[in-house]
């Protein structure tokens, strides 16, 4: 649901709506919160069957920790991330996607644009493979 302050653009506004989908269908949800040491953190994502993220930490660690993952990509590109057969890709359909902007001032900009049906029949998805 963040990201750190350096990528303030990868963050996705839509999470909360999400989790209540995910919870309507019966699915636990957890989300990370920020932790002083790294392997705490390590723990919690080792412990969730998908992780659902931005191009961050937490989906680099779900990749990592073999875990399924639905990551959701606006200013950076989604094809330098290889995905190991287990990653679902959102990426925007907005055309200056993957622009590697920090910061934008366009309206809705690439992560306003990902719809959450797409993100939410990912994970869908997803869990049945």
């Amino acid at each position: 649901m963040r990201s750190g302050d350096t990528w303030k653009m990868k963050q996705w506004n839509k999470y909360l709506e999400l989790i209540k989908f995910l919870k309507q269908k019966g699915l636990k949800v957890k989300i990370f919160k920020h932790k002083d040491n790294i392997l705490d953190f390590v723990s919690d994502v080792n412990n969730c069957k998908v992780i659902v993220s931005g191009d961050t930490l937490a989906m680099h660690l779900g990749l990592g920790l073999k875990k399924k993952v639905v990551a959701i990509f606006g200013p950076t590109s989604s094809s330098e991330i290889f995905s190991y057969g287990r990653m679902k890709k959102i990426v925007s359909p907005i055309s200056c996607q993957c622009c590697y902007k920090r910061r934008c001032n366009k309206r809705p900009n690439c992560m306003d644009m990902i719809d959450i049906g797409l993100v939410f029949n990912a994970i869908l998805e997803i869990l049945k493979n």
